[in-house]
């Protein structure tokens, strides 16, 4: 089948809408957009897609915003909001720049929560969904990193790479060279610490999805880098990423859980509906320390 021209598919002349006399118009909305992403399935329905807008700069925001691994915003959910017209004043890239605090951490809580409905009650009903879709890491409409990265370019959005194990085979086991390094898979649930410049913790599956813990690492990482004796004299401290398995205790904390139940309870980390109780009896088996420059670079 062959496929559509640009201008067959959406409608579309150099990137924006255009009316029947072919006159421009302004750009479509964000909103628009990702409406028009979400209406077709098709991967080539797509890159067409970005492709011809590859000049809003405003979609490519708001694309990193939401799909950028190493951005989050710490919020499980949407909060209620109610708003009048009059309210509705403030743009898309306002509202981005107001997210900032969130991924700093900045705001926290009762006080993060008070702050994204500020927002949206501060917004149209379009850019409030949008507004919902970045903070809640999904656009919605099947546009994944590597769609973005293929059409603006390598890079535009970082990945995120995670080593796995590989499966045993003898010409594999043959290609070792030694002396070699031999670490125990401890059967738990595969995550990282990852602690930025500024000190900020984040737990990350293998995929890069959010594990909320509460803070249950902060003074480890507290006491690891900026009170041992090694490293608080760093005079430059980049980030670091802590590659390991979390493991769970049993409730007398003697015994690490089979790899079904302790993985059960991470799963629910990864939901948000861990209880603190259970939050006390994860642990971390750490294999490695990377500096955080080289584990983004993979």
């Amino acid at each position: 089948m062959t496929p559509a021209t640009k201008e067959e598919m959406i409608g579309l002349r150099d990137g924006r809408p255009f009316d029947s006399y072919g006159e421009k118009k302004i750009p479509e909305q964000v909103h628009e957009i990702l409406t028009r992403l979400e209406s077709d399935n098709s991967r080539l329905f797509k890159e067409t897609v970005l492709a011809i807008n590859e000049d809003h700069e405003q979609l490519k925001r708001v694309l990193k915003a939401a799909l950028d691994p190493y951005t989050q915003y710490y919020q499980r959910k949407i909060p209620e909001f109610e708003r009048s017209c009059e309210m509705t004043t403030k743009t898309l890239d306002w509202a981005l720049d107001q997210l900032i605090p969130l991924t700093k951490r900045e705001n926290t809580g009762n006080a993060a929560i008070e702050h994204l409905q500020k927002v949206l009650v501060s917004l149209t009903d379009e850019n409030a969904e949008v507004i919902k879709r970045v903070v809640t890491k999904d656009l919605k409409c099947g546009v994944s990193i590597k769609t973005v990265n293929k059409v603006f370019g390598k890079g535009f959005i970082e990945t995120y790479p995670c080593m796995l194990a590989s499966a045993f085979n003898q010409k594999s086991f043959e290609a070792i060279k030694y002396p070699a390094l031999l670490q125990t898979k401890m059967d738990g649930m595969r995550a990282n610490i990852i602690i930025d410049k500024d000190g900020t913790v984040d737990v990350r599956s293998r995929n890069g999805k959010q594990i909320s813990l509460e803070g249950h690492f902060d003074e480890f990482v507290l006491q690891v880098f900026y009170k041992s004796a090694t490293l608080k004299n760093l005079d430059n401290f980049f980030g670091a990423v802590l590659d390991g398995e979390l493991l769970v205790l049993d409730e007398n904390e003697e015994k690490v859980l089979d790899r079904k139940t302790g993985n059960g309870i991470l799963n629910k980390a990864v939901k948000g509906t861990i209880t603190p109780e259970e939050t006390k009896r994860v642990r971390l088996m750490c294999w490695d320390m990377i500096p955080l420059e080289d584990f983004k670079k993979g």
